[in-house]
């Protein structure tokens, strides 16, 4: 379940501040809001992700031992428009998988809420998962973001 998103930098390049987190009712929190592409991103930007895990859900973290491979942009944006199309039902105006460069848009996201199924049973443990993304700029600067995942003991997300 979605508990958190915050963007720490680049909204020069990508501005995401318009997203938040909402409940839906007692038990479900959506993601929702807008995300404003201000630059063209071509194959030069480079996307990694730091996964961190706070067992007690008390936002003391300690970086997971899963990871995922630096990648560039265009690459990333075209595996997961191929992977979790089933799961994007909810966002509006996301790339075409083999677009590149990625033009300036609006990303919509209209209550969208984290499908539990595609991460596997038994692989996450219960408390709060955090997942650090930066877009790095091949001249400098970045887009830094960070969303925050609840976890409960029944594996549900």
């Amino acid at each position: 379940m979605f508990d958190q998103f915050d963007q720490q930098s680049g909204t020069e390049i990508l501005d995401c501040t318009g997203l938040r987190v909402r409940k839906l009712n007692r038990t479900t929190t959506a993601i929702t809001g807008n995300c404003i592409q201000k630059e063209e991103i071509d194959k030069d930007y480079m996307l990694s992700t730091v996964i961190l895990y706070s067992r007690l859900g008390n936002q003391q973290y300690n970086y997971s031992p899963y990871k995922i491979p630096n990648q560039r942009a265009c690459e990333t944006a075209k595996g997961f428009a191929n992977e979790y199309k089933k799961w994007l039902k909810d966002v509006e105006n996301l790339p075409e998988p083999d677009e590149c460069p990625i033009a300036k848009r609006t990303i919509i996201v209209k209550d969208g809420i984290f499908p539990s199924e595609v991460i596997p049973p038994g692989l996450v443990q219960p408390g709060l998962w955090k997942s650090v993304v930066t877009i790095e700029k091949p001249n400098g600067g970045n887009v830094t973001f960070s969303l925050v995942f609840k976890v409960y003991s029944d594996g549900l997300f």
